[in-house]
């Protein structure tokens, strides 16, 4: 059995695998590989969870925190359904 994603669960699934890395999720490599902009896909969650300081963003990327790779798959929920 197959499963076919659409290009936004495709987004949400290379986003996930990305932020396990230690450099994180580049910008322009995402947006090249995408099409999507994080930034503006994610905006909500990315501000919420970089005020909690599970997540770190700077000019080039969005990287897990210490705090953030402990709930990693919550983190990784809320992107893969950008709708919450």
């Amino acid at each position: 059995e197959v499963e076919h994603l659409s290009p936004l669960q495709r987004a949400g699934e290379l986003a996930m695998l990305l932020l396990r890395l230690s450099r994180g999720l580049n910008f322009a490599d995402f947006s090249a590989r995408t099409g999507f902009d994080p930034c503006r896909l994610w905006s909500d969650q990315i501000a919420r969870y970089c005020s909690a300081g599970l997540l770190e963003v700077d000019r080039s990327a969005l990287r897990l925190s210490e705090r953030g790779l402990v709930v990693a798959d919550s983190l990784a929920a809320e992107l893969l359904n950008p709708s919450n």
